[in-house]
């Protein structure tokens, strides 16, 4: 072992060992389980080539970095990197061992089940498991893995998988079940348990990693950010956590419960990209342009002591209800705005476009109220003009609508009007957008549904109101993707690819009337749109026929009304 202050690295250790000498607990405030089965496959495949050599290499699995507080007198070592190797090393053993349950086979177990995954801690007698995965995961990782297969809890557990990294854990459950059935397949019944103990071993004996143990919370963090610096996108929110924890010194506890509040307002979005989203955009709201690569750098640079540390943290459990409630239209907070931005937060929901992100939080917290109901149309008539002309998403649109966002933050921006002077350059004009309209096509079911809703209410001149309502219209092709005889519609197998998806031949319907309508003939569906009371879908039911040229005058008829739905006057 070698010390440096109160630093020890050691760098004899291997997961197996330190897995089998447990104590082991990840902090509420970790990240939980996020390895994909890919992941997992790919360590069983990278160390499947050495276990099968039998020539004892061992293989590097990188940094494991502990907190021990000296003064605990149970002794625990909290895990602040390296979670997910270890947690994944206990699944496999606890597939092995379930393996050895199977065959019945106690020696088997013995091996595995209290040198690796349950200790018996005396005199009590109480089961104490070697690693202890986070609030959040602990429980369902106790019932799903550590629990044997058969029992009660594995039963539960395999039927309750609530959170997504309940999903990942049992998903890895079953690829380590996987890997276990692979390695004895080919063996004779006789060689199958010493071919598993030579995994067992492998873990234990030769899959080494350096082991850094230190004494102060603080600097467990700094050791983290310092190793992890030139860390993925995937861990850039991991390694702004450690920066903000490492330099929050005697306020620590503070910091911590803000980075929790911020993360349980994030889970009400089932997003496994939730946190990164957020972090980002709410950074570039009040920064401007930053990739997504050098987020943490360029926090890094601003956050740079102990006070700024403290504040951001605050900052970000602060706004995630209002970046909540964005991705929510029945979030609380649009109560107090007139009751049509409701609609417009279900429009962009639906449109589901994150360029634009940054700018909106911008806006609601610059703009007053009016301003902003103003600005957020808007938003939705850019994006529906960029979706026309198949420029949604472009990457360089991301730079446009960054440098807005800036500029609304710095108050260089105050008003719906100047904004739409802002993006000018980006937004198609009346001329374009009709033109884009009449020949574009929607694959998106959801996107397709709030187009025709409304184009509905800007051609009847209805409220809008309504249009987040749950009991949704279905989406009808007139055209149907598969008819029962294409030789029904006058198109040739060519023609119907190419205008199944065109916008004008899609309508909507409520779900008892397309079941009906399904994939009949045009002349068995007018008489269903004849009879719906919305009048974009009605009004097709007056023609006696769906061809190419019906479905391009429909189209056309549509163009000519987006403008009154997606105007860019504010």
């Amino acid at each position: 072992m070698n010390t440096f202050g109160n630093i020890s690295v050691e760098g004899g250790k291997t997961l197996g060992g330190i897995l089998n000498e447990g104590r082991l607990r990840v902090p509420a405030n970790q990240r939980e389980f996020s390895w994909k089965q890919t992941h997992v496959r790919e360590l069983f495949q990278d160390i499947k080539p050495i276990i099968d050599d039998r020539s004892g290499q061992e293989y590097f699995l990188g940094t494991v970095v502990v907190l021990r507080n000296p003064q605990d007198p149970n002794r625990y070592r909290t895990v602040v990197d390296g979670q997910q190797r270890l947690a994944t090393v206990a699944i496999f053993l606890a597939a092995v061992r379930d393996y050895f349950v199977r065959e019945n086979d106690d020696d088997g177990v013995k091996s595995v089940e209290p040198e690796y995954l349950l200790k018996i801690k005396m005199p009590e007698r109480k089961i104490i498991p070697q690693l202890q995965l986070n609030d959040n995961d602990h429980s369902f990782f106790e019932h799903r893995v550590l629990s044997r297969a058969g029992t009660d809890e594995r039963k539960q557990a395999t039927h309750e998988r609530h959170r997504s990294s309940h999903r990942l854990i049992h998903q890895a459950a079953n690829t380590a079940s996987d890997q276990v059935a692979s390695i004895v397949r080919d063996e004779k019944s006789e060689n199958r348990a010493a071919a598993l103990t030579r995994w067992v071993d492998f873990f234990s004996n030769q899959a080494r990693v350096i082991m850094v143990i230190v004494e102060d919370e603080a600097v467990a963090y700094t050791v983290f950010e310092t190793m992890n610096d030139r860390g993925l996108e995937l861990s850039a929110t991991d390694l702004i956590k450690n920066r903000l924890f490492s330099l929050s010194q005697e306020q620590l506890d503070q910091t911590k419960r803000n980075w929790a509040k911020m993360l349980g307002i994030l889970e009400s979005i089932q997003s496994t990209t939730i946190v990164k989203d957020y972090v980002r955009h709410y950074w570039i709201s009040k920064h401007g342009r930053t990739r997504a690569p050098v987020l943490f750098k360029a926090i890094r640079e601003e956050v740079s002591n102990q006070k700024r540390a403290i504040d951001f943290a605050a900052e970000l459990e602060k706004n995630a209800l209002q970046y909540v409630a964005l991705l929510n239209p029945e979030n609380e907070l649009w109560h107090t705005f007139r009751p049509i931005m409701k609609d417009y937060i279900s429009a962009l929901t639906t449109l589901d476009v994150k360029q634009i992100r940054p700018l909106l939080i911008s806006v609601l917290a610059a703009f007053p109220k009016g301003e902003a109901i103003k600005a957020f149309r808007l938003m939705i008539s850019i994006c529906v003009r960029l979706m026309a002309a198949d420029q949604l998403g472009r990457g360089s649109l991301e730079t446009e609508y960054e440098s807005a966002a800036l500029e609304v933050y710095e108050r260089k921006i105050t008003t719906a009007a100047a904004l739409t002077n802002k993006l000018k350059s980006i937004i198609p004009a009346d001329n374009k957008f009709r033109e884009d309209f009449a020949t574009f096509e929607v694959t998106n079911e959801p996107h397709a549904r709030y187009l025709l809703k409304a184009l509905d209410v800007a051609e009847t001149g209805l409220a809008l109101t309504g249009m987040s309502s749950k009991d949704e219209p279905t989406l009808e092709h007139l055209l149907p993707l598969n008819p029962k005889h294409l030789a029904d519609w006058p198109f040739t197998s060519e023609e119907h690819e190419d205008y199944v998806h065109q916008f004008g031949n899609q309508a909507l319907l409520p779900n008892e009337s397309n079941s009906t309508a399904g994939s009949e003939k045009f002349t068995v569906k007018r008489l269903i749109l004849a009879r719906q009371p919305n009048q974009l879908t009605k009004e097709i039911g007056q023609l006696t026929a769906w061809g190419r040229g019906e479905i391009d005058t429909r189209q056309k008829r549509l163009a000519a009304i987006a403008t009154k739905a997606w105007p860019l006057r504010v």
